[in-house]
């Protein structure tokens, strides 16, 4: 007969069972924490990308804008000039000033051409710049900025 702190393995089996259950469980909530974390890291680094993509697109936007505005501006310019132009003396003038203002004259009808509502229409279309479905749209807005130095 044995005495003391000697017990039967049998004796210690529902408790080496419930040890490994509680490391498995502990084991089991590491992973799901680990993946939980994954997940919000994927989750946050697609809203940055659509974020950053975004960004872009507006700069694309504005770029658009300012050179449709530059493009009148130049025409409004053109115009102006060409009207100030005493119309008797320019008949009697070179002909190499005679082909500038002819030049000009197209190349205003060409700006003109170009900064119409439909030239802007056909335009956008191909840029999708404005698309009625915004695939860029995060309902949560800008993400935080990325913290950390990696």
């Amino acid at each position: 007969m044995l005495t003391g702190k000697t017990q039967t393995v049998e004796r210690l089996l529902p408790d080496i069972v419930s040890g490994l259950e509680v490391l498995l469980a502990n084991e089991r909530a590491r992973r799901e924490e680990n993946e939980e974390r994954q997940r919000q890291w994927a989750e946050m680094s697609r809203r940055r990308d659509l974020a950053k993509r975004r960004k872009e697109r507006e700069q694309k936007r504005i770029e658009y804008l300012r050179n449709l505005v530059e493009l009148q501006r130049e025409a409004a310019d053109i115009r102006t000039w060409l009207a100030s132009l005493p119309a008797d003396k320019l008949e009697s003038e070179a002909a190499d000033l005679g082909r500038m203002l002819a030049w000009a004259s197209e190349r205003l009808a060409t700006l003109d051409q170009a900064t119409t509502i439909d030239a802007a229409k056909a335009t956008l279309n191909g840029l999708l710049l404005f698309p009625e479905l915004d695939e860029l749209h995060d309902p949560l807005g800008d993400p935080p900025e990325r913290r950390g130095y990696w």
